[in-house]
């Protein structure tokens, strides 16, 4: 997983899919994205924008396809790693959602404030909490 404020994620990814993440950030912050709602923003990204986590103890999340940015507009979110190694799986591979559930313990964990993004790989189990009844965030799925 890599951690940054939002400035630096321009190091980890493509040009043009940050200036696509970019603009689509400008949209949430002129309130004109629905909430909940997936947005195709070019050939490899999608985006949607969440005030609230699903957050269910001990259960974590892997993609095959897509890694995921998290990215908090407003208030702070937490990202929770699992140990893979140690987990039992909950739900087998949805191919349509691109993801699998798992049971695990908690690895490790880091709280995001505004501004700052987590870059996390499509293997790594992980789930999130978002904090606080103002908080908002985007998750992208970058291929």
């Amino acid at each position: 997983m890599i951690l940054g404020e939002l400035e630096t994620l321009k190091n980890h990814i493509e040009l043009k899919n940050f200036d696509s993440i970019m603009m689509f950030i400008y949209k949430v912050k002129e309130n004109d994205v629905v909430i909940g709602e997936w947005i195709i923003l070019n050939e490899e990204l999608k985006a949607l924008v969440l005030c609230k986590s699903g957050y269910v103890d001990r259960v974590f999340e892997s993609h095959t396809v897509f890694n995921d940015i998290h990215i908090v507009i407003e208030g702070s979110d937490t990202i929770y790693l699992g140990d893979k190694s140690q987990s039992s799986i909950k739900t087998p591979y949805d191919e349509k959602g691109d993801y699998t559930l798992y049971f695990s313990e908690i690895l490790t964990s880091c709280k995001m404030n505004k501004n700052s993004f987590a870059f996390i790989p499509k293997e790594v189990i992980h789930t999130n909490q978002i904090e606080g009844e103002y908080s908002k965030k985007i998750v992208v799925k970058i291929k």
